[in-house]
Order: structure tokens, then C-alpha cells, then sequence
């Protein structure tokens, strides 16, 4: 019985096509000591503008309970968007220090829902830099994170 080429072929540009799929999420982590000038800079490709876009913010601080208690109630942050043409937004991000989604007796992590349904106004691919004002308040704050979901 002969076989043919053509179907095989077929099915493995079928899966070589899915493979190249756009992943949905896109993840990137800051630490504290990579800092430019004191911001943490990341790039959001946000070149499909027929989806919509959820930002979330993670981070860890280690610390005891005690030095914890004694930092600031909320964590300031200075967002600055720039987006493809140049054009730049800004906004300032409180968040609670209370809002934790997991901790131990040394650490606290925390997983912030930023933007959730982001619809860019350009196309392209747009930076985000984020300064905690306050960040010296912070000690054994590890750094900060970026998720990016594409959702159609």
C-alpha cells in the first residue's frame, strides 16, 4: 500500500502554523537592582488593536511581620505609558500594602490586577515605566513584574 507525501506534508505545516500562534501571555520581571534611573521599563507589544488587553503587577516583599507592620499603608506608583507615535500618559497607581495574595512569616507576594480589558489607543508596541515613589519605605522589595494576556 503506498502513502501519500502531500497529506503528511499537510499536517506538518498544519502544526508548524500552530505553533507559531501569538502566546497569550507575555511575562517580565524587574529586579530592584535593574532599575533605569530608578524606574522599572517595560515594553507591552500591543499590536493587535481587535483584542483587548489585561495588565497585572507582581511583586515580593521579604521582610518580618514586624518590619511589614511599619511600612506605609499603600505602595505609590507612578505609571507612565508612552505609546508608538510618541505620545505619553500618565497616572498615579495606589496600592494597599494590605492587598496580598500569598505570605509567609518573611515574605509577602502580591499579584495586582492593573488594566483588565485595555483596549490601546494606537497600535504598536507601547512602554511602561513604573516609579514607586516611596519604594525606599519598602526594604526587601525584590522588584516588580509585568503580565500582559491578549485576549480576542
Amino acid at each position: 500500500m503506498k502513502t501519500s507525501a502531500v497529506p503528511q506534508c499537510l499536517l506538518i505545516f498544519v502544526l508548524f502554523l500552530a505553533g507559531c500562534a501569538r502566546p497569550s501571555v507575555h511575562e517580565e520581571f524587574r529586579k530592584a537592582a535593574d532599575r533605569e534611573n530608578g524606574k522599572y521599563c517595560f515594553s507591552l507589544d500591543m499590536t493587535d488593536t481587535a483584542g483587548r488587553y489585561d495588565l497585572h503587577l507582581f511583586s515580593r516583599i521579604d521582610g518580618s511581620p514586624s518590619v511589614f507592620d511599619v511600612m506605609p499603608d499603600t505602595i505609590r506608583m507612578s505609571m507612565m505609558f508612552t505609546a508608538p507615535s510618541g505620545q505619553r500618559y500618565s497616572e498615579v497607581f495606589p496600592v494597599p500594602k494590605e492587598y496580598v495574595s500569598r505570605e509567609t512569616d518573611f515574605s509577602r507576594e502580591y499579584e495586582i490586577p492593573y488594566r483588565l480589558g485595555l483596549v490601546p489607543a494606537e497600535k504598536g508596541i507601547w512602554r511602561l515605566d513604573i516609579t514607586i515613589e516611596n519604594e525606599n519605605m519598602f526594604p526587601g522589595l525584590r522588584g516588580l513584574g509585568l503580565r500582559t494576556a491578549w485576549k480576542e
